[in-house]
């Protein structure tokens, strides 16, 4: 019967995802250091008292917030844009459609190390031609420009997915 196949999966996410949450939720509600670890106190709710009235959270909150909801309408606004641009073309090159989402296949983590070392202000390739032409490079990496290099980065790597999905749509 199908329900003797699934128990061992069944058991091992139990397990495996089961185990950690219930330790997340004890942990929430205590104080917690690497000294107490294995004997934590429970504090009740005052760790989420403490994250609500915390300044620091609620800004990070909104820049989350702001880096989620523009980066997903920019993504849609062209990959929309190249979904029905592109479509006769690729009616008859049906090839173009793996050219076009190979920056959606490479892993996030590689994609940040790999503009990292683009973008470093005294190794990067980027920053350098741009001295060598125009006499000065921004710092791509610094407080003020790190929101739009990362919201530019996270466009480029995630809007071939938002092409598929619209072409695949549109089709």
């Amino acid at each position: 019967e199908n329900r003797v196949l699934a128990t061992p999966i069944v058991l091992f996410l139990l397990v495996m995802l089961g185990f950690p949450a219930v330790i997340d939720i004890l942990y929430s509600f205590s104080d917690i250091s690497f000294e107490n670890l294995r004997s934590p106190t429970l504090n009740g709710g005052r760790n989420f008292v403490s994250v609500v009235n915390d300044p620091e959270f609620w800004a990070a909150s909104w820049f989350s917030l702001k880096f989620g909801v523009s980066t997903a309408l920019s993504e849609s606004i062209i990959g929309l844009f190249l979904a029905v641009y592109l479509a006769p073309l690729i009616r008859k090159n049906s090839w173009m459609i793996a050219v076009l989402i190979m920056p959606m296949i490479i892993a996030p983590a590689m994609m940040g190390l790999m503009y990292r070392l683009i973008l470093h202000e005294f190794v990067g390739s980027l920053p350098y031609y741009l001295y060598i032409w125009f006499g000065d490079s921004p710092g791509f990496l610094t407080r003020e420009n790190v929101f739009l290099t990362v919201f530019t980065i996270e466009t480029l790597q995630w809007t071939p997915f938002t092409f598929l999905l619209f072409y695949m749509a549109y089709e």
